[in-house]
Formats: C-alpha cells, sequence, structure tokens
C-alpha cells in the first residue's frame, strides 16, 4: 500500500513540474454582468496612461477610441459580479483608413476574455484603486479619501459608483491662428495627450482635415504647405474641402519650402529643384543642395561647386570657397580651410567679397536686432545685416542679444551693451 502511494505522490509531484494547470476560463461578452469597468494601459509617445472607464452594455464594450487602440496592451475588464478578464487577441473589424479618416471615432473590435486565475472583489478593488481617474483629481486628499472608499467596497457596484463621481475629462483646446488676407488659418487642438493641426477657412469651417499625422508649415493666399505623414505636399485651400484620405493619396514631397519669388524649392530622393506656380520644373536643373529664394537670389550646390543663381537659374556667380551659408537676407558667409583652420567671410547677393576671410567664428544672425556675432584671435564683436562692423571685434566674451542686450567682458569688467555697442544697465 506504501509502494503505490508513493507512486500516486511521484505522479502528483511531476504533474506540478510539468504543467498539469487548469486552463483559463473563457467568456463571452453576453456571460459578463453589466455595467463592466475597462482598464486600459496604453502609452502614447512613451508616456504609460492607465485609466478605468465604465461600460454600460456589450456594445460598447466591442469599441475601443482610435486615438487609443495603437497603444492599448493589456486591457482588463471586471464586471459586476468580480470577475477580472483579460481582453486578448484583438482585432480591428476596419483598416488603418478607416482610422486616418475617423481619427477620434471609435473603432470595432473582436476579442477574447480570459478570466484570471485571481479574481474577485480584493482583486477588483487593488487593480482599481490605482487607476487615473483617481490621479486627475486637483485636490490630492480628495484622491486619497475615494482610494480608501474603493479598497473598503464589498461590491463591484459600489466601485462603479465612486469611479462615476471622477471629475470630467477636460475639454480638448482649441487655438486658431490669424487669419491670412483670404482668411484661411491654422487650427490647432489638443485633447489629452493627442494633438492635431488642421486649417478652417474664416467662417471657422474645416478646409483640410485636423489630423494628429499633419503639421502645417505655411499659408500663404489660397495655399499651404503641410507635412502628412512622412511627406511634404502643397494644398490649395480653394478647391474645396480636402480630408485626411485626400492627403495620403498625393505622392508629395521628401520635403519642400514655401513659395518666395514665385518659386519653391523641393526635394524627390535626395535631389533638389524648384517648382513654378503650376507646379512644374521651373528650370531643368538639378542640385546637391538648394535654399528658397529670396531679393531673386538662391545659394545651390552642384556636386562640390558653390554658385549663386537667379530665379530663372542662370548662374550669377561661382563661388570659390569651402563652405557657403547663408545669413542675413543680404548676404552669405564664406569659409576657407586652411591647414585645418576655418576663416571666414562674407559676400553679398551677387557674390561680390564684402567682408574678408578675417573671422574665425561667426554665429548665427539674429533678425530681431539685425546683428551676426562675430570673433577674431579670441575676441568678440558685431556685424550688421550688410556684414559691416556694427560693434568692434574688442570684446573677450560676448553672449548673443537678448531683448535688445548682450552680456560682454573687457579687461576682466563684464557689463552690458545696446546694438549700437553702447553700455546700458543690467
Amino acid at each position: 500500500m506504501l509502494k503505490y502511494l508513493l507512486v500516486v505522490t511521484c505522479i502528483a509531484w511531476l504533474g506540478s513540474l510539468f504543467g498539469c494547470t487548469r486552463k483559463p476560463k473563457v467568456m463571452t461578452i453576453e456571460q459578463l454582468s453589466y455595467p463592466v469597468i475597462r482598464i486600459l494601459d496604453t502609452s502614447p509617445e512613451g508616456e504609460r496612461r492607465l485609466y478605468a472607464e465604465i461600460i454600460l452594455d456589450k456594445e460598447a464594450l466591442s469599441l475601443i477610441p482610435v486615438q487609443d487602440l495603437w497603444y492599448v496592451t493589456n486591457p482588463l475588464v471586471i464586471d459586476s459580479n468580480a470577475n477580472v478578464l483579460e481582453m486578448k487577441d484583438i482585432k480591428n473589424e476596419h483598416g488603418g483608413l478607416w482610422a486616418m479618416i475617423n481619427p477620434t471615432g471609435q473603432m470595432p473590435v473582436t476579442f477574447t476574455l480570459l478570466q484570471r486565475k485571481e479574481t474577485g472583489i480584493e482583486i477588483a478593488r487593488d487593480l482599481i484603486a490605482n487607476f487615473n481617474f483617481l490621479r486627475s483629481d486637483l485636490d490630492s486628499n480628495r484622491s486619497e479619501i475615494r482610494r480608501e472608499r474603493i479598497r473598503r467596497a464589498t461590491k463591484v457596484d459600489e466601485i462603479i459608483q465612486i469611479i462615476g463621481e471622477a471629475p470630467p475629462r477636460n475639454p480638448a483646446k482649441v487655438e486658431i491662428d490669424n487669419p491670412n488676407e483670404k482668411g484661411f488659418a491654422r487650427i490647432s487642438i489638443r485633447d489629452g495627450n493627442i494633438f492635431k493641426e488642421g486649417i478652417v477657412d474664416s467662417n471657422g469651417n474645416d478646409v483640410v482635415q485636423s489630423s494628429s499625422s499633419m503639421i502645417v508649415d505655411d499659408i500663404a493666399d489660397s495655399l499651404a504647405l503641410v507635412r502628412f505623414k512622412r511627406k511634404a505636399l502643397f494644398v490649395r485651400l480653394d478647391d474645396g474641402y480636402v480630408s485626411s484620405e485626400d492627403l495620403d493619396s498625393i505622392d508629395g514631397f521628401q520635403h519642400a519650402e514655401p513659395f518666395s519669388c514665385g518659386l519653391a524649392m523641393v526635394m524627390v530622393n535626395d535631389v533638389r529643384f524648384y517648382l513654378d506656380s503650376k507646379f512644374e520644373k521651373a528650370f531643368d536643373l538639378d542640385f546637391n543642395f538648394a535654399e528658397s529664394f529670396h531679393q531673386d537670389r538662391a545659394y545651390v550646390k552642384v556636386g562640390d561647386q558653390h554658385r549663386i543663381i537667379d530665379t530663372r537659374g542662370d548662374t550669377v556667380a561661382d563661388l570659390d570657397y569651402d563652405e557657403v551659408n547663408l545669413q542675413s537676407p543680404f548676404c552669405w558667409q564664406v569659409t576657407k580651410i586652411e591647414q585645418e583652420k576655418y576663416l571666414s567671410g562674407f559676400v553679398d547677393l551677387n557674390g561680390k567679397l564684402i567682408a574678408n576671410l578675417i573671422y574665425d567664428s561667426v554665429g548665427r544672425y539674429d533678425p530681431e536686432v539685425k546683428r551676426i556675432r562675430v570673433s577674431r584671435n579670441g575676441l568678440h564683436g558685431f556685424l550688421d545685416e550688410y556684414a559691416k562692423v556694427a560693434i568692434p571685434v574688442l570684446y573677450e566674451y560676448a553672449e548673443p542679444f537678448a531683448k535688445g542686450k548682450a552680456r560682454v567682458a573687457v579687461d576682466g569688467r563684464i557689463f552690458f551693451i545696446n546694438t549700437d555697442g553702447v553700455e546700458v544697465p543690467e
């Protein structure tokens, strides 16, 4: 008898080692006791967010907000009988195109409900007491009181009642830029963690559908430049309503700049060229680098050759320098590299040298004060927008201008100057 008992014990022990465990119970949405509490764990933009919501019926349980759907992990359902279940194998009934057209909609989904091994009112209380509907309370003392009420609840119905006392979600924040001369304006909408941009007309009606996949870069007259997903697009605003589906169907560009001097610089497959007002290639030239036109001039690069061109694509000047950088609207910084030493000067819009290559460091042009910070042999000063000396290069230290003043130092004394180099109070 003892021998048989040992055999049975060994079998039981081996069974515990090799998985003779109870399979999770599968439940259907019809078997749940409503209302239920659904807990979603989402991580939009890397920020983890958990929140509990009350679901009144099976139809509502079969919908998940589109903005949450893409990020949701480990969703749970707790029904009124304190059954704790996991939502597994979630599948969208519509595809990504539907979601783009309905970015704030509810996506129909199917799923499997598996009852957790650990279930019941105690587990439900511990789960729900930690979620975000409580953290949204402005008064932290009120949150703690509600948590304690949840932990003492004996029924799920009591927990649902406490959840129902949560403050309403903050309404979406909507901002509309000042309209342009045609009445078109960028609209931005922030709804929780979701940020969307679009374009409206003078009556506030949508012209380009707001989308979290779009950034409005520029609106000029009746033409907008937007970035939608990974492409840049020009959109005519007087041709009727433009949906996200419309934008998705256009090929677009790898990069684009707004029209300036009647031309727009665009990039396709890392090659840059210019479009005219008919969206046709302005002249049969491609460039390694190209910038937007200003004053009917643009700096471009073909191979290793730097040049300035006009709006017909004709070469105004070939620039025999190692580097060229746009500074003010009236000059370019040019640089020669000799024995690993960088020396910079400036040329005008026709490529004529207007400041010799004597500066070993050059800052960025500040359009607010119309000054360029430069350095030579360890001393600092400022040029104007035409690369003429505005403040002599004599300071041992000089910061960029801020609110019309710059901090400088001479002979160890630190003080502030204005844009004319005159000392001013701090």
